[in-house]
């Protein structure tokens, strides 16, 4: 289900990812929370989240 609605936010409101995005820059960069506070698998299909987000709609800011 996860994917699903990361999907239909790509398509139907695309700032919803830029802002998932920068939450998950902001929590890598955080030396006070574990690294392994984002799973594996999350990052692996949030890659082609963004990547596709990318792809439609830019780097936008």
């Amino acid at each position: 289900p996860l994917a699903e609605e990361l999907i239909k936010a790509l398509s139907r409101n695309p700032d919803k990812i830029k802002n998932i995005h920068d939450l998950i820059k902001e929590l890598s960069k955080n030396k006070d929370i574990e690294d392994d506070i984002i799973p594996e698998e999350f990052k692996e299909m949030w890659k082609n989240i963004w990547r596709t987000y990318k792809k439609q709609y830019g780097k936008r800011k």
